[in-house]
C-alpha cells in the first residue's frame, strides 16, 4: 500500500508541474506557429480566379474559405480580395526502380503559383507559390490500388496547398492592415 501512495504522489507532483508550465506559457502570450491573430482572416470575401489551376485545388480553397466564414463570391465587385491562381505545376520524378528496371517509387511535386490583390485599392497583397511533395510506392501488380492511392495523395496535396495559400494570404493581408498603436 505504501508503494502505491508514493507512485500516486510522484504523479501528482508531475501533474502540478505540467499545469504550472501550461499556465505560465498561456499567460505570457505564447502561441504555436500558425495560430493566433496572424492566422485568422481579416477579410470577409474573396473571388477565386482559377486560370488553369487544378480543379481540386480550387475546390479545396473554396471549402476551406467557407469553413472559415469567408464568402467566396463570383463577382469581383462583391469581393474584398481577388485570388488569382496560375496554372498548376505537376511533376513526377523516379526515386526507385525494381530489379527488373520498372519504376517502383516516385516523388510527386505540385506547385501552385498565385497572386492576391485588394479589390478596392488594386494593391498587390501577395505573389507567391505553394508547394506540396509526396513520395509513393508503385506496385505494378496492384495497379488499381496504386491509382486509388495516387488520387488520395493528390487530394491531400491539394488540401495542403489550399491551407498554405490561405495562411499566407491571411498573414500578408493582416500585416498590411495592422492598426497604428498610437
Amino acid at each position: 500500500m505504501g508503494l502505491k501512495t508514493k507512485i500516486y504522489q510522484a504523479g501528482g507532483k508531475r501533474s502540478w508541474l505540467l499545469l504550472a508550465m501550461i499556465l505560465i506559457l498561456s499567460g505570457c502570450g505564447f502561441h504555436l506557429k500558425g495560430t493566433g491573430s496572424a492566422a485568422a482572416a481579416t477579410y470577409t470575401s474573396v473571388k477565386i480566379e482559377v486560370g488553369g489551376a487544378r480543379s481540386d485545388i480550387a475546390r479545396a480553397l473554396t471549402q476551406q474559405y467557407q469553413a472559415m466564414g469567408v464568402k467566396v463570391v463570383s463577382s469581383l465587385a462583391d469581393a474584398e480580395l481577388s485570388l488569382k491562381l496560375a496554372p498548376t505545376g505537376y511533376t513526377t520524378s523516379i526515386t526507385g526502380r525494381s530489379g527488373a528496371g520498372d519504376v517502383s517509387s516516385e516523388l510527386i511535386k505540385m506547385i501552385q503559383p498565385f497572386s492576391v490583390t485588394e479589390v478596392a485599392t488594386e494593391k498587390n497583397v501577395l505573389s507567391s507559390q505553394a508547394v506540396a511533395y509526396r513520395d509513393r510506392a508503385i506496385d505494378r501488380d496492384e495497379a488499381q490500388a496504386s491509382n486509388r492511392e495516387l488520387q488520395s495523395l493528390q487530394r491531400q496535396m491539394a488540401n495542403e496547398i489550399a491551407l498554405q495559400i490561405i495562411d499566407r494570404v491571411n498573414r500578408s493581408y493582416g500585416s498590411m492592415h495592422l492598426k497604428d498603436p498610437q
